[in-house]
């Protein structure tokens, strides 16, 4: 049994299915998907899809999902505010997506989502992570000033939240998506990063034009793994 994590695939089902042929995923290994499956890239919702029937992959919530929940479903966000906000974040092929699903499809997703977990602490070999789309918080939820995190709600830190290069973590070592790599080592910019007991995998799907690809991490030995899509020479 192999511990994947992987993340910010935004609507890359073809690269998905690659990276799951090249890992040789088998139903006795277990992957962990750090948000945003959705926006900007074509298939989105056919990704969510598939990894909401796949029984060894659990999804924890990315804001491009909070984005979604936050205009489909009754939230704490102003609708018409979080409409401007996700239409600002590559909307389109999702709301297109959701949009040729029938009713009970679309209760299943809502509900998928809103089930999703903002941040897990796991044990693998002996070490332990933790998987966070954006930054972790370990405080609880009435500790959290919203103040400090652009006007959101408390769980927005969660998916919303950009960590800095030179911070320190203490404790598990976190795993994080949301930020593309190149944020954060300009000389390999599509390739995973670690820094100070952190690891960010967000290769950039969402930048394939510009080198993007998509990587994944195995935590049994942090073996890394890439997938990019076949380019042509002009």
């Amino acid at each position: 049994m192999s511990t994947y994590v992987i993340s910010d695939l935004h609507g890359q089902l073809e690269l998905f299915n690659q990276m799951l042929d090249k890992i040789q995923f088998k139903e006795t290994d277990h992957l962990y998907m750090l948000g945003d499956a959705v926006d900007r890239g074509p298939d989105g919702i056919l990704l969510l899809k598939k990894v909401m029937g796949m029984k060894n992959c659990t999804f924890i919530l990315g804001n491009h999902e909070k984005m979604l929940l936050d205009h489909y479903t009754d939230t704490d966000v102003d609708h018409e505010t979080a409409l401007k906000r996700w239409l600002r974040n590559g909307c389109e092929p999702t709301m297109r997506g959701y949009e040729t699903l029938n009713d009970k499809e679309r209760e299943a997703v809502i509900h998928f989502l809103e089930q999703a977990p903002l941040q897990l602490i796991l044990d693998v070999n002996g070490k332990t992570f933790c998987l966070v789309h954006g930054a972790p918080c370990y405080e609880n939820q009435e500790d959290y000033d919203p103040a400090e995190h652009l006007g959101h709600s408390w769980r927005d830190v969660f998916v919303w939240t950009r960590i800095g290069a030179d911070e320190t973590f203490e404790g598990p070592h976190v795993i994080i998506g949301h930020t593309p790599t190149a944020a954060y080592q300009m000389d390999k910019p599509c390739r995973i990063w670690h820094g100070k007991n952190v690891s960010d995998i967000d290769c950039g799907c969402a930048m394939l034009d510009m080198g993007g690809q998509l990587g994944c991490m195995r935590l049994e030995d942090m073996a890394e793994f890439y997938a990019a899509p076949k380019r042509t020479d002009n």
